[in-house]
């Protein structure tokens, strides 16, 4: 609980949602679904989000999801937590089918390695770097013009942070592992 206090409303905010992503992990681990069930909650689940949000694009200013909200705001917290349900059943649903996808993902396999290798930096930067992308948009991320600037800013600054610190973590650990040497 002291953590949660110390890492903020918005970190607090979004635990629930990190517990059940922990839940479904160890749930995906013991259980197997019906590969239809799978497909209906992949599918559905996929369809379900991007229907809410072209709803809410289309309604602009008027929703009461409105992107200009501050995260902290009820609206907001509501909209994460629809956007964590639609995921949560979407991973279920992938761990059902996921192994129809292994024959036609093979070919691009190291790809998929190389972009797993940036999740930390994802996981760490995604949310300032789009906070701050709204900021500088200042209004203008109800837009697409706005949305694809937020989002490109984001996936360029993950993929410098995943290609500065993650790429070469043996050496950031060596560094680290020297300066705590010297201190001592």
């Amino acid at each position: 609980l002291a953590v949660l206090f110390v890492a903020g409303p918005s970190i607090a905010e979004a635990f629930p949602l990190w517990l059940a992503g922990v839940a479904l992990y160890q749930l995906g681990r013991t259980r197997k679904l019906p590969e239809a069930l799978g497909w209906l909650l992949f599918c559905g689940s996929a369809a379900l989000w991007l229907g809410c949000e072209a709803w809410l694009f289309e309604l602009g200013p008027r929703s009461p999801f409105n992107a200009e909200l501050d995260f902290k705001e009820q609206g907001r917290m509501v909209l994460n937590y629809f956007t964590g349900f639609c995921f949560a059943l979407n991973l279920i649903g992938i761990e059902a089918i996921s192994h129809r996808f292994t024959r036609p993902l093979n070919w691009v396999a190291p790809v998929i390695r190389w972009l797993a290798g940036r999740s930390f930096a994802l996981y760490l930067v995604h949310f300032p770097v789009m906070k701050l992308g709204a900021t500088v948009m200042a209004g203008k991320t109800a837009t697409w013009p706005g949305r694809l600037f937020v989002l490109s800013t984001t996936v360029a600054a993950v993929l410098l942070v995943g290609a500065l610190f993650e790429s070469r973590k043996h050496a950031w650990r060596q560094f680290c592992a020297a300066l705590i040497a010297s201190v001592r």
